[in-house]
């Protein structure tokens, strides 16, 4: 699903509205085009939730297979990133919940997993000492809740907005906020004894 270098250059140029009505009048290479520029997001994403590459895939071929085929039913969107994370998210969770029969509606909601690890880059390019620092970063995190994972991700590694994080978790803007808000009090606490900002932690680790 590659788009040419001539339309990559014209749908470039184009704001997200724009591009996103391109692929509803029907154009293929806006759908190319979206796919190439979000796939590899959509990816990581999967991988927070899971270690199956087959189903990540799975789900997001599906993802863009809906697209295309309802692009006629689609709403008008100035915000294609959250849109594609909120569908990918809902069919990721779905497909887990199914795999594992959970039978309670509301509990297959939340019954997911969500990973947060430092990448190897980050091992190889930060000075010995900011390293260990993302290093402890890295498992204070996994001790957080889960919510306040993936706030946190979608929040510095998506660069969304709480009210898109509200939508893509199915929470309220108020909630989102209120997660953040915990997860960076208590990032905080762990971190004041070693005076290393936790937005530059944070900057480094996303």
């Amino acid at each position: 699903m590659r788009a040419s270098v001539n339309t990559f250059f014209f749908i470039n140029d184009q704001s997200e509205r724009q591009i996103w009505d391109t692929l509803r009048n029907g154009h293929k290479d806006a759908l190319n085009y979206i796919y190439n520029r979000y796939v590899e997001m959509l990816y990581q994403y999967g991988f927070k939730f899971t270690n199956d590459h087959k189903q990540i895939e799975d789900c997001i071929q599906d993802l863009f297979l809906d697209l295309w085929e309802k692009r006629a039913g689609l709403g008008a969107t100035d915000h294609i990133r959250p849109y594609l994370l909120t569908a990918f998210r809902r069919k990721l969770i779905r497909t887990l919940s199914k795999n594992n029969i959970v039978i309670d509606r509301n509990f297959a909601i939340d019954n997911y997993n969500f990973v947060i690890t430092a990448s190897a880059e980050v091992h190889l390019t930060e000075k010995e000492a900011e390293a260990a620092l993302i290093s402890t970063m890295a498992n204070h995190l996994s001790k957080l809740p889960k919510k306040q994972r993936e706030v946190l991700y979608l929040r510095y590694y998506c660069e969304l907005e709480y009210d898109e994080i509200a939508s893509v978790m199915n929470i309220s803007y108020q909630s989102a906020r209120n997660l953040m808000y915990k997860a960076i009090k208590t990032m905080k606490r762990r971190f004041r004894s070693t005076g290393f900002p936790i937005l530059k932690l944070f900057l480094a680790f996303f």
